[in-house]
């Protein structure tokens, strides 16, 4: 799926804070905290999508106006050989 990179960046912090929030006013016990880990990880997969849709896809469109025809997507400066 396109949003990978944006679940890759928020995964650790979103389901760190369900789970801390979840187990520190439902308790801490066995139980809960599986749920709450699965919970934290569905809330993880839906921050991602949403940052994909709303900040990391607007920004790939807005960078693809800048790139000039025949040139690679990236920073050609460091595709040449003339700096080895």
């Amino acid at each position: 799926p396109d949003s990978c990179d944006s679940l890759y960046l928020i995964h650790v912090p979103v389901g760190r804070l369900v789970v801390a929030v979840g187990l520190c006013y439902c308790g801490s016990g066995p139980l809960a905290s599986i749920v709450w880990n699965v919970l934290g990880v569905l809330v993880a997969f839906g921050a991602a999508e949403a940052l994909y849709h709303f900040v990391e896809a607007p920004s790939l469109a807005w960078a693809r106006r800048f790139k000039r025809p025949g040139r690679p997507a990236v920073a050609a400066g460091f595709l040449t050989s003339a700096s080895a």
